[in-house]
């Protein structure tokens, strides 16, 4: 392998410069010949495009709808929610609390009326 890679060099340099030569040389011809074919191709597209007159076709992409179904975990931090026996507990609790209130609050207004009648009634004279 190593001999077939050196068989390069002893032809020479001024060999593989010239063949180097030769082939920028074939390609740039080719470049050539192609720029011509582009140009007159192009000519003849707007000639055509200009004769007809056809309305341009704008193709619109459509949106696509995805759906993706989530799993939701309910994950409680403090406060905790209450549970069903908690909250009847709570609003047994409240109702003896306000009926308590509501004695209370009678009480006191008995209380007030007998006070009343005690200040309202006439005193007695005291004899001297």
């Amino acid at each position: 392998m190593v001999h077939t890679a050196s068989r390069a060099n002893r032809n020479g340099p001024a060999e593989s410069k010239a063949e180097s030569k030769a082939e920028s040389k074939e390609d740039k011809e080719a470049d050539k010949e192609e720029g011509k074919d582009d140009k007159a191709e192009a000519a003849e597209g707007s000639n055509d495009t200009n004769a007809t007159d056809e309305p341009e076709v704008v193709l619109k992409q459509k949106k696509k709808k995805h759906e993706k179904k989530l799993k939701l975990e309910r994950m409680d931090y403090k406060p905790k929610a209450l549970s069903e026996e908690k909250i009847e507990q709570l609003q047994k609790r409240l109702k003896e609390l306000q009926e308590h209130e509501e004695e209370v609050a009678a009480m006191a207004g008995l209380r007030n009326e007998l006070e009343a009648y005690i200040y309202g009634s006439p005193r007695p004279t005291a004899r001297r």
